[in-house]
């Protein structure tokens, strides 16, 4: 379940906001802020003309790099704390990566129905269950927390989905855009290209100028379109057939870069080498094996902690599920080319995770193996 908060920046009680903020900041600290957020004269411009001040104390301003981090903290606080702690003042931490007994309790619910995973990021606010009778509830009690402290659900945008896996699952859940990312593989990457070319549009003058050197625009090119286009691919579910659509569309772009058009040709081994590129494939195996290390380093309470937990538990499967590619297949398949004895089930993959450089240098190797079987 996906809410989608009404107004949610401009929503915010500043007084409520000064008061979440008194246990962590210093009476110096606070009193800034408040100079800056409290009894905030405003006016409106319109050319030559200036309007009449007015007072505001709603919302943090937006534009202002420190507003996501203040809004951050006011909805963890909204929907985290008890109206005990609310009394007693006491601030929520939210920090994905805590390891606490609150934590586990904020995290997930583990019920004889199911476990519930609660997932906060900004204005996204969202839960996964494994119990279909869980999320109406989850919803009264949201709505409930936030219209407490001035916020609202924007129900007109607040999606459910249900993920059963059988034939008749229309698989509306895919195109569900959380975080700027679609939940399904084949939806996010038809839509990262969209992004990519568009952006390569944006600037084509640039990166298609033969007065610039070709390493210039290519840095231009990495800078700007690469980015775009691989924007969390480490949590594709790729298949060959998907890496080699992803690979023909980079050389498409490198091939746009160096303006090479039909008739005129150039063999893939040649591309790579005059833009001294590797295949967007290889990158997203790296960036994926990456990943792997940074989640088995996180606490176990986290959420994607108890969702590998979910996901490795031993279940009888449907009819046609057993062959379906997952992720956690791809990741077992990462650790089995690093060490036939590695898998995310095993105790020495996570202890071989808490070895940052290690990792980093076998998800290298594995790029160079990836380009030489390739």
């Amino acid at each position: 379940m996906l809410l989608d908060m009404s107004k949610a920046f401009d929503n915010v009680d500043r007084y409520l906001l000064l008061e979440d903020l008194k246990s962590i900041l210093e009476p110096d600290e606070l009193h800034i802020l408040k100079v800056l957020i409290y009894n905030v004269k405003l006016c409106v411009r319109n050319g030559d003309t200036v309007g009449e001040e007015f007072f505001t104390d709603i919302g943090v301003p937006q534009g202002d790099c420190l507003s996501p981090i203040l809004f951050t903290l006011y909805l963890a606080k909204t929907l985290k704390s008890s109206n005990k702690q609310n009394n007693e003042n006491k601030c929520c931490d939210h920090s994905y990566a805590k390891d606490s007994n609150e934590a586990k309790n904020a995290f997930a619910q583990e019920k004889e129905s199911g476990i519930t995973i609660d997932q906060q990021f900004a204005d996204d606010v969202s839960w996964a269950t494994t119990s279909g009778n869980k999320t109406k509830q989850i919803e009264i009690e949201a709505e409930e927390k936030l219209s407490k402290r001035n916020l609202k659900i924007n129900k007109t945008k607040t999606e459910n989905f249900k993920i059963s896996g059988s034939k008749d699952d229309n698989n509306s859940w895919k195109k569900c855009k959380y975080l700027g990312t679609m939940l399904g593989t084949e939806e996010d990457i038809d839509n990262r290209k969209k992004l990519a070319l568009f952006v390569f549009n944006k600037y084509k003058t640039k990166l298609t100028n033969k007065k610039l050197s070709l390493e210039v625009r290519l840095r231009l090119f990495n800078s700007y379109v690469k980015p775009i286009f691989l924007y969390n691919s480490e949590l594709w579910t790729v298949t060959k057939n998907i890496e080699h659509e992803i690979d023909v569309f980079h050389r498409k772009l490198l091939r746009y870069v160096l303006k090479i058009y039909y008739p005129y040709t150039i063999s893939n081994n040649e591309l790579y080498t005059r833009t001294k590129e590797i295949e967007w494939s290889i990158l997203i195996k790296q960036k994926r094996f990456k990943w792997t290390g940074h989640m088995l380093r996180l606490p176990e309470t986290t959420p994607v902690r108890l969702a590998l937990t979910e996901s490795l538990k031993i279940s009888k499967k449907k009819a046609g599920q057993g062959n379906r590619l997952t992720l956690v297949k791809l990741y077992n398949k990462d650790l089995a080319e690093v060490d036939s004895k590695l898998s995310l089930a095993c105790d020495l993959t996570h202890n071989l995770a808490e070895d940052r450089d290690w990792w980093r240098q076998k998800a290298k190797g594995l790029a160079v193996v990836s380009k030489k079987d390739g």
